[in-house]
């Protein structure tokens, strides 16, 4: 995560999508804080100010997948982007999405954020 261009806030909330995105926990949560102690109390109020689904998925890593359909891009689970396969959305905020997607090239899962275009 680059810290260098945006605010504080800003990246409390960029660690807490990442953190989200990747199933975390409450203990995991938890070793989020205390890896970040400067942005532990943004981190902490952010997530009392999540989507209720996304706040479940701190303490339930089985998550309920969301829509696998996507505003803008028309985007659906099972499409390639590039080096990446979708698997399912993981939530949506305000800067764009959070897929789950299959990097192909080094076969592992990872958490794909896909920027709004007014936001690009």
């Amino acid at each position: 995560m680059s810290t260098n261009s945006s605010s504080p806030l800003e990246q409390a909330r960029l660690l807490l999508e990442e953190h989200i995105a990747s199933g975390g926990d409450a203990a995991n949560f938890e070793a989020l804080c205390a890896e970040h102690p400067d942005h532990a109390s943004d981190l902490r109020r952010l997530r009392k100010q999540a989507p209720t689904d996304q706040n479940a998925s701190l303490f339930h890593p089985q998550r309920t997948p969301v829509p696998t359909t996507s505003g803008p891009w028309g985007l659906s689970a099972g499409k390639t982007l590039g080096d990446f396969t979708l698997i399912q959305r993981l939530g949506r905020g305000g800067m764009g999405e959070v897929w789950e997607a299959q990097q192909k090239s080094l076969g592992r899962k990872v958490a794909l954020k896909l920027l709004l275009p007014e936001r690009v």
